[in-house]
Order: C-alpha cells, then structure tokens, then sequence
C-alpha cells in the first residue's frame, strides 16, 4: 500500500517501478485516477521507456481507474489473472501492479473499497491459475486517504503486507 502526498511524487514513484519491472522482464498495470492515461504514458515515455511498444508487446497496460474499477467489462477481479496467465505464456517473470483508489471516494463508494481491497490477495504469492507472481500496490493521495476515518485507515495498514506512506 502506497499513500502520496502529490501527484509529482507518485509520478517518480510509479515511472521507476513500472521502469524497474519492464527491465526485469515482467508485466505492468498501472491504473491512474489524477491523471490520464496519456499523461502517465508521457510520463513514462520521459524515462526512455518505449511505451508503445510494450503496450503492444502488452507488457505494459494502462487502465483508466473509473473504468477499470467500475465500468469495465473484464473486472478488475479477473483482470490481474488474465494477466499472470498472459504473462506465463509469454514467458514473463509476473505481473505488478500500481492502483490508484481514488475512484472509490469519486463514487463514495467507500465501503465497497474496503471490501475489494480486503478480497485480493496480491502480495507476491504465486497464483493458482497461472502460477506467475502478481504483486499490486494500493495507492491513495494522502488528503483522499485522510478522509477515511482511523479504524478504516489502520484496517487498510493491517491487511497490507508493505505500507509507504511519503512525506514531503
């Protein structure tokens, strides 16, 4: 679980993780909230990472997070699977994921939030279904996060394997 204090901090955040991972030949998901799909591919793009080939290679997908959370026809309970089995057939060493909760608190829908990110089980363990790794990374803007009253924000903490929360 990540939580960020701005928007140019996650950027560095995410660009060297997502870089990192595609030079270690693994498969990443990014799902933004605030910002767009082309902002994060600018982003990575200024990293030398040649964007349009991974994501055509599909080593590299980018999902807007209203639509991957709420208005996706796969559903992001079955996307990371597809994934991982992709990912296997490709020879890849797994896939990582970086996803920003902000949509939840979009659609005040926190409470379906907790019980999504108490469902998952993405903490590095080999999956059954394709047994490749697949890790992701909550993330949440810390004056979203703060909006979540104590016992929400430390229920969140314990279910984490990894908590960073960065300051400025």
């Amino acid at each position: 679980m990540l939580v960020y204090p701005d928007l140019h901090t996650f950027r560095r955040i995410y660009g060297q993780f997502t870089k990192t991972q595609l030079d270690d030949n693994g498969v990443v998901l990014l799902i933004p909230y605030y910002e767009t799909t082309d902002s994060v591919r600018h982003v990575l793009s200024q990293l030398s990472i040649d964007v349009r080939k991974c994501e055509q290679n599909r080593s590299l997908v980018i999902v807007d997070s209203v639509k991957a959370y709420f208005h996706s026809d796969i559903g992001m309970k079955l996307l990371p699977k597809m994934m991982a089995k992709g990912s296997k057939r490709m020879g890849k060493k797994g896939v990582s994921i970086i996803g920003d909760m902000g949509s939840f608190f979009l659609y005040e829908k926190q409470n379906r939030m907790m019980e999504y990110e108490m469902e998952l089980r993405l903490d590095g363990k080999e999956n059954d279904a394709s047994s490749v790794k697949i890790k992701g990374i909550c993330s949440y803007h810390k004056d979203t996060f703060n909006t979540l009253a104590k016992k929400e924000q430390q229920a969140l903490f314990e279910h984490h394997h990894a908590k960073l929360v960065v300051y400025n």
